[in-house]
């Protein structure tokens, strides 16, 4: 085989293995903050967001990895390790889902907008009984996969954000399909 077709196809397989085909591929390789910006298709597809001027879904994105880093944490609490968890709430909080949010996310499902905002304020002390950590984990997941987040926001813009950036893959069939 021609040297140039081993490397081919040898880089194309490679960069299958590190391409997020789908969204929950893409939050599954985030375990910390720091990942956003260290794990190429992630910080990639925030700048796409950001440069194609969709402002609310990168709102929408920051939002899902905050949900699901509070997620990890809550795993790592399990097993013994110290957490953040209050961090990622009150940043919840004051960022999506307080009166006066900074960067509001719109749920389709209003009732649940007014539970999950309620239990991130319980959660940080304001008033009436703190919400259960499960029940906090329950409304996030349901509000990280509500419609407008998951099916008509953030998991839309990534497959039109993998449809503009082929992969290495597909690039390489077309070189193949020159020479």
């Amino acid at each position: 085989m021609f040297p140039l077709l081993q490397h081919l196809k040898s880089r194309a397989s490679s960069a299958r293995s590190g391409r997020p085909r789908n969204l929950q591929q893409l939050l599954e390789n985030i375990r910390c903050p720091s990942d956003v910006e260290r794990i190429v298709w992630a910080k990639s597809f925030r700048q796409y967001l950001a440069q194609s001027e969709r402002e609310e879904v990168r709102d929408m994105f920051d939002f899902v990895v905050a949900a699901t880093l509070l997620q990890v944490e809550a795993e790592k609490r399990a097993q013994g390790d110290v957490t953040t968890t209050r961090e990622y709430i009150q940043e919840m909080y004051t960022d999506h889902f307080s009166p006066d949010a900074l960067r509001p996310i719109a749920l389709s499902n209003q009732e649940l907008q007014k539970e999950l905002s309620q239990a991130l304020r319980k959660s940080l002390g304001g008033g009436g009984d703190m919400a259960t950590e499960e029940e906090l984990q329950d409304l996030l997941d349901e509000a990280k996969f509500d419609h407008n987040v998951w099916k008509g926001g953030v998991a839309r813009a990534y497959s039109k954000y993998l449809s503009t950036n082929p992969s290495l893959s597909a690039l390489s069939a077309v070189l193949l399909s020159i020479i």
